[in-house]
Order: C-alpha cells, then structure tokens, then sequence
C-alpha cells in the first residue's frame, strides 16, 4: 500500500514536473491540496531524514506565494541542511529550532524577503513539515 506521503509526492511530482497542461490556477490549487493533506512524521531519524529527503521538491516561488499569505513558510539560510531542519521541526526538536530561530537561520519569510524573491524567481527548495513549508534556495549550478 502506498503512504500517503508518498502518494502525495507522486501528485505532487506530476503537477509540478510535467505540469500536465494545468492552468497556473488549476496547479497552485492542486499543490495546495497536496501541502495541506500531508500529516506530521513520528519514524526513527534516520527513516525520517530519508522520507523527507524523497519528498522535498524543487518549486518556484510563485507556487508558493498562497502559502507566504497564510504565514506558512520559514527560510533556512543555505548553510544550514534543510532536511536535518525539517527533521527537527518534525521531532519537535525544541533546542535546535530555539537556536536556528535566535541565529535567524530559520526565520518566517519576510517581506522583503519574499519581495526579493519575486524579482529575481530563484530556484527554491522545499519540504512540508505540517503546518510549515521550509524553503531554502537551490544552490546555484555549476
């Protein structure tokens, strides 16, 4: 039987990957189905760490504008790995979040933040950790 995270994946790859001739409206309201149906994650580290690794998409920051209004997504600066901070979030790691959020190095997207993210339309990175969305920017290809 599949998970449905990972049934959730599976939509989500299809809509996101290959578009599948959906209207820009018709997709950000089929990625929002998909980010709210995903449920919090209880396994061992490592099978977490695993999990959420296979279900972290590359997005654009247009699909994922919907979400800045709601006040659903948290950034996490490009030195720190997204996955070991998700599996944090996930385990409900009181002292590791407490100390990303006094550095800033995962912070509620800011204004002017997502205002930079609009201009520019970087590559972004993210996983669900309900009720967030972590995003980080993808590093740049070389």
């Amino acid at each position: 039987m599949i998970s449905p995270n990972l049934s959730a994946w599976v939509k989500f790859s299809a809509i996101n990957h290959l578009n599948l001739g959906l209207s820009e409206e018709n997709r950000a309201l089929s990625l929002r189905r998909i980010f709210l149906s995903v449920k919090p994650m209880t396994q061992e580290p490592s099978t977490l760490y695993a999990k959420l690794l296979g279900e972290t998409a590359s997005i654009t920051w247009k699909e994922l504008q919907p979400f800045f209004a709601k006040g659903a997504l948290l950034w996490v600066e490009p030195e720190q790995d997204l996955i070991a901070v998700a599996v944090a979030f996930a385990q409900n790691d009181k002292a590791a979040v407490a100390g990303w959020l006094d550095r800033e190095d995962v912070a509620k997207v800011a204004e002017s933040r997502a205002l930079d993210l609009f201009t520019r339309d970087p590559a972004l990175w993210a996983v669900v950790v309900a009720p967030w969305v972590l995003i980080q920017e993808r590093a740049p290809q070389s």
